[in-house]
This record gives structure tokens, C-alpha cells and sequence, in this order.
């Protein structure tokens, strides 16, 4: 009888002790943090939320900016429909680019910018021409006529524009500017890299620059222009960036797309500029309605 009396106040008091509470980092809805960054006229918001991993359309008239979590270098930009491609990465993130494309709904490209000829920019380059019918090709940086994915691209695609100087395009009611730090009249720069061009994309109030691989003298080429933006896209190498272009810069946030190099690191800090890289949020979508964004990233 003692026995029974045992078990039962044993049973009471496993009932009574509270429920194991799930870390928050393992909570599988969304979680939203406060706006952060206001600008001067206090318009322009920044907000942070962590999502499922999946790329989303953006919403009615919304832009939309991806930047996918791959070895090489590749963003994707959608307006109404319309839709763009900087770079295609390596041959191996390919597939990766091609399925976002799709998860986006694309299946035709309307535009690809090719921002140089470095094979982590044009390796997957003739993969997603054959997947993506793209309807203009724009090429920029110097030619590579040793890289076999650059001579199977102009087999592929033998009919790219050109890009020599200053271009600037009309996105539905979005503008995306191509800038060309080699059209000074001194011709190519010495280093690969050097001769990246420049995308700056532009939505009402908001605007963004997804710098490639441009680095030390491709900045210095480029610090007179139109460069001031709320999103910069850069490599996170140790010369892609420098204090003087950031502060004309002057970005909200920031998204690294390869190695971030403690100096780089540095920079931002002294700026007190949020760091997103892909190496740690994976991919990372940043939506306007033009007068304020938001940037999402998906946990892989």
C-alpha cells in the first residue's frame, strides 16, 4: 500500500515541474527585430527578419535585391516582373542561381550584367544563358581570352553588349546604373578585379550598389560619381573597400558575399554599419517600396 502512495505523489510531482522551454534559436516562425538605422530624415527604415529558407517574389510594386549564399559572385534584382542578374557565379553555383531563378517564378531573363571576367563572376555564365534564354547579355571588364567559360559564353551568346562607358536603364520605375571605372581614357586597368563595373540600382528614395569585385584603384576611379547608396554589395576582401568610399558611401547596411577581412571588418565598426555575410545568414533578400527596405535573411 505505501508502495502505491509512493508512485502516486511521484506522478504529482513530475506533473507540476514546467515545461521545457525551446530555445529561441530553434523557434520555426518568423521573428522580427525593431527598425534600426534611420536616416537624417527619418524616412528610411532598415528592418531585420529571419524567414524560412526559401527566395520570395517581392510584394505588388515592391523591389526586390538577392544575393545569393554561393561560392562565387551572383545578385538578382525583380521589379514588376522584370527581372536582372549581376554576375553567375562559379560552374558549380550554377544550379544554385538557376534554382532561385525559379523559386522566383523566371524562367526568361530579361537582363544579365556580366561585371567582369573573373571565373567566380562567369564560370556559371553559359549554364544559365541556356536555362534562362536571357534577352540582353551586358558585358563589362576586360576580356579573358585563356578562360574556357568565357570562350564557351561567346560561342553561346556571341552578341553581348559591349559595356565601354557609363550605361543607365530603365527597370520599370526602378533605374540601374552601370558604371565603368576604365572609361577614363586610360583603358583597362592593370588588375582583373580593377575593371569590374559597378551596378547602382535606384527605387524612389532608395538606392543600392553591388560593387562585384571592384577594388582599391576600380574605387578610385569611381569615388567622383554617383555612389552614395543604403545598401552596398561588396567581396569583404581586404581592398574592397576604403574609409573615405564609405563614408561617401554612407550605407545603412552592408552585405558580404566572400571572406570578410578583419581590416574591411574594421572599417565598418569605426562606422557603426550593421554586417550581413552570406557565410553566415546564407541567402539574404533586401525589399523597397521605396522609401523604406527591408533585409531578410535565410537561414540555411
Amino acid at each position: 500500500m505505501k508502495l502505491i502512495y509512493v508512485i502516486i505523489l511521484l506522478l504529482l510531482l513530475t506533473g507540476c515541474q514546467p515545461r521545457p522551454q525551446v530555445p529561441p534559436e530553434n523557434v520555426p516562425y518568423e521573428r522580427y527585430v525593431e527598425p534600426i538605422n534611420f536616416t537624417s530624415n527619418e524616412t528610411n527604415a532598415t528592418k531585420i527578419e529571419i524567414k524560412e529558407d526559401v527566395f520570395l517574389p517581392p510584394k505588388k510594386d515592391n523591389l526586390s535585391i538577392y544575393i545569393n549564399d554561393i561560392n562565387g559572385q551572383s545578385v538578382i534584382a525583380i521589379k514588376k516582373g522584370i527581372s536582372l542578374l549581376i554576375d553567375a557565379g562559379t560552374e558549380d553555383d550554377s544550379q544554385t542561381i538557376i534554382k532561385n531563378l525559379r523559386n522566383l517564378g523566371v524562367n526568361d531573363l530579361d537582363y544579365i550584367i556580366l561585371s567582369n571576367k573573373l571565373e567566380t563572376s562567369i564560370g556559371g555564365l553559359p549554364y544559365i544563358i541556356i536555362q534562362t534564354s536571357p534577352a540582353i547579355v551586358y558585358e563589362g571588364g576586360k576580356p579573358s581570352p585563356f578562360s574556357s567559360s568565357f570562350n564557351l559564353y561567346k560561342e553561346i551568346y556571341p552578341n553581348a553588349t559591349l559595356i565601354s562607358t557609363d550605361k543607365l536603364l530603365e527597370f520599370k520605375d526602378a533605374f540601374v546604373k552601370i558604371m565603368v571605372p576604365y572609361d577614363k581614357g586610360q583603358g583597362f586597368l592593370d588588375q582583373q578585379e580593377d575593371n569590374s563595373v559597378i551596378t547602382k540600382i535606384k527605387y524612389k528614395e532608395n538606392n543600392f550598389l553591388a560593387m562585384s569585385n571592384c577594388h582599391f584603384e576600380c574605387i578610385e576611379n569611381i569615388k567622383d560619381s554617383d555612389i552614395k547608396a543604403d545598401g552596398l554589395i561588396i567581396d569583404g576582401s581586404c581592398d574592397s573597400t576604403t574609409l573615405s568610399f564609405l563614408q561617401k558611401v554612407n550605407p545603412q547596411v552592408v552585405v558580404i558575399t566572400g571572406e570578410l577581412c578583419s581590416e574591411t571588418e574594421d572599417r565598418f565598426n569605426f562606422l557603426d554599419i550593421p554586417i550581413y555575410t552570406t557565410k553566415e545568414h546564407g541567402n539574404i533578400r533586401i525589399e523597397t517600396n521605396g522609401n523604406e527596405f527591408y533585409l531578410k535573411y535565410l537561414k540555411q
